[in-house]
């Protein structure tokens, strides 16, 4: 799991406190919408705006669909009160198969991914950023390196085709201009 976490850049900032110190998010009460987060997030910074988009890309590949605003802050600088960067991301305990394993892999009729896609297609300013940012490809190997770490067994194969088409998913989202289909009015379709 470290090999992803170090990847996405989620845990950048090392929390001293003596010098940090966590802030729930107070910024913007219960407005769980990703584009109004998005919006008042990169009206405090830029940067801020990018480290929360990392949050809901990989949230949006592993199928994480908690990420109201309880579930990220803010670290602030003690002494200033300046917010210095995104907390670490935390509290992702409904993603993947944590409600048992999803109908199938494709993740096309997946509604953490129409979210984000509406999103994106809505917020020009997150679809610019996006596609400017680095984001990092996650591999097999990777996740072979995730299972290792953790004390449960679990389909890999099932899991691994899942996050990678997830990624394939929301990489064509970021690159491509991509029109709403007849699939995606079908509903919700979060596959549990």
């Amino acid at each position: 799991m470290r090999a992803i976490v170090r990847a996405v850049g989620l845990f950048e900032t090392q929390i001293r406190s003596e010098r940090y110190e966590a802030e729930g998010n107070d910024v913007l009460g219960e407005n769980d919408d990703y584009g109004d987060c998005f919006d008042a997030i990169n009206a405090l910074s830029p940067k801020l705006a990018e480290q929360y988009l990392r949050i809901i890309w990989l949230d949006t590949i592993c199928c994480s669909m908690d990420r109201h605003t309880e579930n990220f802050g803010f670290l602030r600088d003690i002494r200033t009160g300046e917010i210095v960067s995104m907390a670490p991301n935390y509290d992702n305990n409904i993603a993947l198969i944590s409600r048992g394993y999803p109908s199938g892999t494709s993740r096309e009729h997946d509604g953490i991914i129409r979210f984000f896609r509406e999103f994106v297609q809505s917020n020009e300013t997150a679809k610019t950023m996006l596609k400017e940012m680095e984001l990092p490809t996650i591999t097999e190997e990777m996740l072979d390196e995730c299972f290792d770490e953790i004390p449960i067994e679990a389909d890999r194969d099932f899991i691994k085709a899942f996050i990678l088409n997830g990624q394939s998913a929301v990489r064509s989202i970021i690159d491509e201009d991509i029109t709403e289909s007849e699939d995606e009015e079908s509903g919700f379709g979060l596959m549990l």
